[in-house]
């Protein structure tokens, strides 16, 4: 696509006929040239969610406005946007909706190279403001630096767990694990998982005998329930260490290597129960997320650790496998009774317009038109699950989102965020070190009494690039 440069030979003979200017001659359109009524061109990370749903809200925008939008979706949009926005005057799009590594994003932001999204947020030009209908008052702080937003995120998604009502069907009752329920405590799913070895059961489509659980190992997925265990055993704990400000004060060890994160560390690794390096409840340690994922649609485990953008993910898959008698299961608990957490995906996948884009007016039009409530509800039908901002248009939610949905009523709901600078920058995001922990424990390189000593070893990972971290402030 060529929005911004002529053909080299187009130009020659331009000037060769007429006087133009250098910034006529070469093409470029300067920062800032756009106005509403001219094309808007947004980048979106091509990975879970997809771009279906941003193409359905382009379309509505053009009902509305006739205005054009044209979607682009990028693989490594993560990669490019950072060389981007690090290279002074290059050429950027008006706007992108990118994936959850915006570390920089703050630095970004006090350089002035990303515009402020207050107007947006409080523009009622397509309706009731954004600012008055969203979901929890803390996803706006998530974009705000000082007085001022810059990002917003949009997809309210979280974590858990997918699961095979068939199997479950099938599986007789273990321990905590009830047939046919899906666990509530920690124990139950650890007895769901002997259960299911007990049984024995050969997959038809693949041949193989069905394992427990299914799980991205590789791109650090268990993460995510590691998290959401620290959350149910020490609550202020886990606020306590993401809440660490201390930019002169080093990595916190002690706010990571408690009793609590040794028992959820624990919890994980009896989940995996790596028998040998080939052997384990999980289907396969040298899995990433999709790849775990079509296990579970081709019958080979019994549920899988994703999030509620699983379905989206999989749609062309489960539609192939014609599998329909999938559930979303909350995290389980330690205590029977216990109110479950539930990791929110959040901040997530975000919207953030450059200030040197060349339409900002036309890209902070298009995104007040994106949070309105005909822009969700768009977004909303095409997903299948709520949106941060809410919308009184019409909108069935798949069986799938409603049990999100559902799921999210009965939780309390846990975000990875802290409006610290330190954590900002990453210095606190887990788990970085090599080799990653969890999947030392996967590929039955650790042995249980050693899970203190992986996050330990996460904590020397930290300290050592602790100062470079910071520069990121």
């Amino acid at each position: 696509m060529e929005r911004y440069y002529m053909k080299k030979f187009l130009c020659a003979a331009l000037c060769a006929v007429t006087a133009l200017s250098a910034i006529g001659c070469s093409g470029k359109k300067p920062s800032n040239s756009g106005s509403v009524g001219d094309d808007v061109y947004v980048k979106i990370i091509d990975a879970g969610l997809g771009s279906d749903w941003l193409n359905d809200v382009a379309s509505a925008y053009y009902e509305e406005t006739g205005i054009r939008v044209h979607v682009t979706a990028d693989t490594d949009l993560t990669a490019s946007l950072l060389q981007d926005m690090n290279t002074p005057g290059s050429e950027k799009d008006d706007m992108y909706f990118v994936g959850q590594q915006m570390n920089n994003w703050i630095k970004w932001t006090r350089n002035g190279l990303i515009a402020s999204i207050d107007d947006v947020l409080s523009s009622d030009k397509y309706g009731t403001p954004a600012n008055e209908r969203i979901a929890d008052s803390a996803i706006l702080d998530m974009g705000k630096i000082g007085d001022s937003h810059y990002l917003t995120s949009y997809v309210y998604s979280s974590w858990g767990f997918v699961y095979n009502q068939n199997y479950l069907n099938r599986i007789e009752s273990y321990g905590e694990y009830v047939k046919g329920e899906w666990p509530e405590t920690v124990q139950g799913l650890l007895d769901l998982c002997t259960a299911t070895n007990n049984a024995k059961i050969v997959n038809n489509r693949t041949k193989q005998t069905v394992k427990p659980f299914g799980c991205g190992f590789t791109v650090n997925y268990m993460n995510w329930l590691f998290q959401g265990l620290w959350n149910e055993i020490d609550p202020q704990g886990y606020n306590d260490y993401y809440n660490y400000n201390d930019k002169n004060g080093g990595f916190p060890t002690d706010k990571l290597v408690t009793t609590a994160t040794v028992k959820a560390m624990e919890t994980i690794y009896d989940l995996i129960d790596p028998k040998s390096s080939s052997d384990s409840n999980a289907v396969s340690w040298s899995q990433n997320h999709t790849e775990s994922q079509q296990s579970f649609v081709n019958g080979d485990c019994v549920f899988a650790f994703t999030g509620s953008w699983f379905a989206t993910e999989m749609r062309s898959i489960l539609s192939e496998v014609g599998l329909t008698d999938y559930h979303f299961g909350a995290y389980p608990v330690y205590n029977k009774g216990d109110k479950p957490t539930l990791m929110m995906n959040l901040p997530g996948e975000t919207f953030v317009i450059p200030s040197e884009a060349v339409n900002v007016s036309g890209a902070k039009d298009f995104l007040a038109f994106v949070l309105s409530e005909k822009g969700v509800a768009a977004a909303s039908r095409r997903l299948g699950f709520p949106m941060v901002y809410s919308t009184d248009q019409q909108v069935t939610l798949s069986s799938f989102g409603q049990e999100i949905v559902a799921v999210s009523q009965k939780a309390n709901l846990a975000y990875v965020y802290s409006q610290n600078d330190v954590y900002r920058t990453g210095a606190l995001e887990l788990f970085l070190s090599e080799p990653k922990p969890i999947l030392q424990i996967a590929k039955g390189a650790s042995s249980k009494a050693a899970v203190e000593s992986l996050l330990r070893q996460e904590a020397v990972h930290h300290s050592g690039l602790w100062s470079e971290y910071m520069k990121r402030i």
